[in-house]
């Protein structure tokens, strides 16, 4: 497992005191800060622009600016508090509108415009990012002209942005499921069962199966009546209708975004700086597909015949057989297929891998592969760093389940301290529902502090 041996790092982590109200404040107050700070860079005559008084500040002031916008998406996303979720989704669209308010400024493509010009000698690095700011500010309008087009571009920019805080938090706060009974559940997991939010009232004697992904999955996969798996699968794909109208908007929104830049299509403008064209991609997903379609058929035609076998083992008769694949019983069937072809049981394998033992194994792995040392931070190393900056050690993370490590390389690689490892990984009532890593201090003058969910 990790090492135990705990070393003070040189660096101090963040400490989460913060409340909706100084979440605001330092997003304002962040946004003023980079506002002064672009307001001198623009000063710069572009003929007198280079990469180490224009670029290099520039950079230096994106990331002073992200210790803070990080933290509003990292709240966001695994907050236990409501309030404090809805404030970040605010700051996260202040930042947001910003950032259009800076691409919009002429004045920064310009001075990019002009570093690129200049042809100074750069490393690799430097080059690399001088190109991608120069696509990124092309892609988000900066260089449109001054007129009724950008304009328009920005208005539509605004509202994509709000369609995405608006729907992202309604998904975010959705927590809805389905009441079964346990012979309706049959074939769920026993241990996941006993994990289910218990029924009272009407639905007494049932349990709750959500929408989470989690209980998505082990009921596809596991249910054996396939009416249970239909109801999960129709109750799923039409949870937050009131996002459908929002849907709608952003597809013409995005079409018309895509547009305004000379693109044809959303597509081509997301592709864009990648390895293939939408063209190349088009032709590469038809020739996949045709060269897949006779195994594709055959995997479909074993899953059918595995149907049919199972509803008659369980009394169905011919007549009422209806072999046809639906989408809840793809999961089902290719889990039997697994268990008769390879005699394996996922629920069973999964009993020998506690999760603390698949964090350590991980953790370990990496430490092998990367010349790494990761160091759990327990309850006495918390206390020191958190009372170093007057604080109690509740302020070490935001929610009991976190666990945090020091990350430093091994003694051979010269044993420096390289930043903070958060884990974040049991699901809770509006906590983000799918893995993800958040990078919240991804400053170059000190260590990086990431998380994953």
């Amino acid at each position: 497992m990790p090492s135990s041996t705990f070393r003070e790092p040189p660096q101090l982590p963040v400490a989460f005191t913060q409340t909706p109200s100084s979440v605001l404040d330092d997003t304002k107050n962040a946004i003023a800060t980079s506002r002064a700070t672009l307001d001198d860079l623009v000063k710069i005559p572009p003929s007198e622009a280079t990469f180490a008084n224009f670029v290099l500040p520039w950079i230096h002031d994106r990331n002073n600016r992200m210790k803070t916008s990080s933290l509003t998406t990292l709240f966001k996303s695994v907050s236990p508090s409501e309030e404090l979720r809805d404030t970040a989704v605010e700051c996260v669209k202040m930042w947001a509108e910003f950032s259009q308010e800076v691409v919009a400024r002429p004045e920064i493509y310009v001075l990019f415009q002009a570093v690129k010009d200049k042809g100074e000698a750069l490393d690799r690095e430097e080059q690399y990012y001088l190109d991608r700011k120069l696509s990124q500010l092309v892609r988000s309008g900066a260089a449109l002209p001054e007129g009724p087009v950008k304009e328009r571009f920005q208005i539509v920019t605004k509202r994509i942005d709000d369609i995405e805080a608006e729907g992202g938090k309604r998904i975010r706060q959705e927590n809805g499921g389905i009441w079964f009974t346990a012979d309706e559940l049959d074939g769920f997991p026993r241990d996941a069962l006993e994990g289910l939010k218990r029924g009272e009232g009407e639905d007494d004697g049932k349990y709750k199966v959500t929408f989470g992904t989690v209980d998505l999955d082990l009921a596809f996969k596991n249910c054996v009546k396939a009416e249970t798996r239909k109801r999960m699968f129709f109750g799923n794909e039409n949870k937050c209708l009131e996002n459908v109208p929002l849907f709608q908007e952003m597809i013409e929104l995005r079409a018309e975004h895509a547009e305004l830049l000379g693109y044809k299509s959303h597509a081509d403008l997301v592709i864009q700086n990648r390895l293939m064209t939408m063209d190349g991609v088009t032709s590469l997903l038809a020739d996949l597909q045709q060269k897949t379609a006779p195994a594709s058929k055959s995997s479909r035609d074993m899953l059918r015949k595995l149907k049919r076998e199972h509803l008659l083992s369980r009394g169905i008769t011919e007549t009422e057989i209806d072999d046809r694949l639906f989408l809840w019983d793809q999961l089902f069937y290719m889990r039997l297929v697994e268990e008769q072809e390879n005699d394996l049981d996922q629920n069973k394998i999964a009993e020998f891998f506690p999760l603390q033992e698949v964090v350590d194994g991980l953790l370990k792995n990496f430490e092998t592969l990367f010349g790494v040392v990761f160091i759990e931070i327990l309850e006495d190393a918390r206390k020191s760093l958190m009372e170093k900056q007057g604080h109690g050690v509740s302020a070490m993370i935001w929610h009991e389940d976190v666990a945090v490590y020091a990350v430093w390389n091994e003694e051979a690689l010269g044993g420096d301290f390289l930043g903070y490892l958060y884990l974040d990984v049991l699901k809770r009532q509006g906590k983000r529902d799918h893995a993800c890593c958040i990078t919240f201090q991804p400053v170059s003058h000190t260590r990086p502090l990431s998380k994953s969910i």
